[in-house]
């Protein structure tokens, strides 16, 4: 577990500078502010962050996806009737960019916890009373935004699903507009995924194998010149999963149990999920 004081976190955020070695990964940058993206592909950008000090050792990576530009799916062996693939074996199957956890699921290694549907297909039609947060991804109307995380306590999730075809209902890490919802009081630490919202409406998907409580994750991603405004937890521990496929880069990365051990860039092996977010730069790829 790693809490961090608020000097702490200040001296750390000026003595970093929020620099990032482009030449490390090649490719085709972009400057925005003090931070620069990588672009992978049209419409998906990737940035990494060294973790202060006392946090511990590796980064968070930041990807960035442009819901204008890209199509976000709900991939699921329940509904798809096949076994748990990883990440990787989800965008080889079905020729994604991007895929990462949709969240946890039962102990029937099918049904996600919170509610879940994706157009007419519902993967679980029950809600969480505890799960304060809902991504959703397609509007039914044109002048809706293509994605927003909706906070429960504020807007209903009956409210959501009339609005948008994909409904993603998962734990709360992040309150629109930015409020850290846990406490320093919870104490458990964990590799973590998870999807946030930016200022201007962007997706972003947020890794850190560095156990760290949630508390402290918010804090840090807050901290971080991103601009993000709303986040909900996706996976902890080695089931976390990140994959991006660019056009000249392959990003790969898995949580770690208990403290994280090896190489960030070194993956033994993605544990097969259930139900997970893909992304294509197009319309689906069915598969044969």
């Amino acid at each position: 577990m790693h809490l961090i004081t608020d000097i702490a976190l200040k001296r750390w955020i000026v003595l970093t500078g929020w620099l990032f070695a482009v030449g490390q990964f090649g490719g085709h940058s972009r400057v925005y502010g003090e931070v620069n993206w990588i672009t992978m592909a049209p419409g998906m950008e990737i940035a990494h962050f060294p973790l202060p000090r006392e946090a511990g050792k590796g980064t968070i990576v930041v990807a960035r996806l442009d819901p204008h530009r890209l199509w976000f799916g709900i991939y699921s062996s329940k509904q798809l009737g096949l076994e748990k693939l990883t990440v990787r074996e989800w965008a080889q199957r079905f020729q994604l960019m991007a895929v990462v956890n949709a969240g946890m699921y039962h102990t029937d290694q099918r049904t996600h916890v919170g509610y879940l549907k994706h157009f007419d297909v519902v993967n679980n039609p029950r809600p969480v009373r505890r799960y304060y947060s809902a991504a959703a991804f397609h509007p039914v109307r044109q002048h809706l935004p293509p994605f927003r995380i909706f906070d429960l306590d504020e807007v209903p999730l009956d409210t959501v699903r009339t609005r948008y075809h994909t409904v993603i209902q998962n734990l709360r890490l992040i309150k629109r507009p930015g409020e850290n919802r846990w406490s320093p009081e919870n104490r458990e630490a964990w590799s973590v995924v998870a999807l946030g919202e930016d200022r201007q409406g962007n997706v972003l998907f947020l890794f850190c194998r560095q156990p760290l409580t949630m508390y402290t994750f918010n804090r840090i991603v807050l901290s971080l010149p991103i601009h993000l405004v709303a986040a909900q937890y996706l996976e902890g521990g080695p089931e976390a999963s990140l994959y991006l496929k660019g056009e000249h880069l392959t990003v790969q990365r898995m949580g770690a149990l208990g403290e994280a051990f090896g190489n960030e860039d070194t993956v033994p092996a993605f544990l097969p999920l259930p139900v997970v977010i893909g992304v294509q730069a197009t319309t689906p790829v069915e598969d044969e």
